[in-house]
């Protein structure tokens, strides 16, 4: 509160203000605050508190931002969905028995409920696309570099990132030229830019003479819910109608990246749904059942459509009987409606 007194006051007085003069932020738990406890979303970090700011909370603070507070993640921001040891689970705001996403799916959930207009976030494999998308809100993943990352372990990592949240693109175009810009020195693969080109395309938004490619699943490598797919389907057709050049296309080169593929002996074997009607307990079922060879030792469980493959008991042995099924997993939201 005394911070927001601050900027009252400097607003009275007519002082010079920043970009984010008195605007209220959220930092997801993995990033640096200095004097603010951040726990990664760990037990081990439970009562960590870093005595420096990460470079992306400095400017933020230095543009006028308040730091509000932080914002949940599973553990080491690893998971697709939001949930911990040290605060629980966040679940998603329009819908409390489905998931917000991860792993800055508190952020996510911080805007769509109005605590904070602005938030920030981290993504490697989708934790700013995921959640924005799961509660509704707008989550933009940076080209690493832009925002430049210290503290961090791998300094010359290329896959994790920084990157702004929002309501609104040009609120999230606000907080990105204020956390992209100048290179810093602490942070090897950061790199110049201009924050006005990112205010500029808001004011004059235009995709015409664009050639743009699009895939609804990277050529058939992810499962796409229908309703999800029907909906990029038709994002894509207005890209069309606003004068860019829509081609539906896929990434060039093996369906599946080296790095992504499990090791040959573990690689999944699905048998595709039949008609066949189910077997009696004990026997293998003619639905899709996924696991590693290797594990497959002694009868397979019967899995019903829409529920997890069967667990067995601790300390029973493998065999019919000893079997119990597991809780299914959170579901994906629908769009609210």
């Amino acid at each position: 509160l005394w911070q927001a007194r601050r900027a009252t006051a400097a607003l009275k007085r007519g002082a010079t203000l920043g970009p984010l003069h008195g605007i209220p932020v959220g930092i997801k738990d993995v990033t640096a605050t200095k004097g603010i406890r951040t726990t990664y979303g760990s037990k081990l970090f439970e009562q960590h508190v870093p005595d420096e700011d990460a470079v992306v909370v400095e400017r933020l603070k230095a543009a006028g931002a308040i730091i509000l507070g932080k914002t949940n993640t599973p553990e080491f921001a690893f998971g697709p969905n939001t949930t911990n040891a040290v605060f629980g689970a966040t679940r998603n705001p329009w819908n409390l028995a489905l998931t917000s996403g991860g792993s800055s799916g508190g952020s996510a959930v911080a805007l769509a409920t109005g605590m904070c207009p602005l938030a920030e976030g981290t993504d490697l494999g989708g934790s700013l696309r995921g959640p924005a998308a799961y509660c509704g809100v707008v989550g933009f993943r940076t080209t690493p570099g832009l925002v430049p990352r210290y503290p961090d372990v791998l300094g010359w990592d290329s896959y994790s990132v920084e990157g702004p949240m929002a309501r609104t693109i040009s609120d999230t175009a606000l907080m990105l030229s204020v956390m992209s810009g100048p290179a810093d020195d602490r942070a090897p693969m950061s790199y110049e830019s201009d924050p006005r080109a990112l205010l500029a395309a808001v004011r004059r938004p235009t995709v015409k003479g664009w050639r743009v490619a699009w895939t609804p699943d990277l050529g058939g490598l992810l499962t796409v819910d229908p309703e999800i797919a029907s909906l990029c389907e038709e994002s894509a057709g207005v890209f069309g109608k606003l004068g860019a050049r829509v081609q539906r296309a896929r990434p060039a080169g093996p369906r599946c990246p080296v790095w992504w593929q499990p090791p040959s002996h573990c690689r999944p074997r699905v048998r595709a749904a039949t008609a066949r009607p189910v077997p009696p307990a004990g026997h293998a079922s003619p639905r899709t059942v996924v696991g590693c060879a290797h594990l497959r030792s002694g009868p397979r469980p019967v899995v019903a459509p829409g529920r997890s493959p069967a667990i067995p008991a601790r300390g029973s042995a493998r065999r019919p009987g000893s079997l119990r099924l597991a809780r299914p997993p959170i579901e994906s939201p629908r769009r609210p409606g």
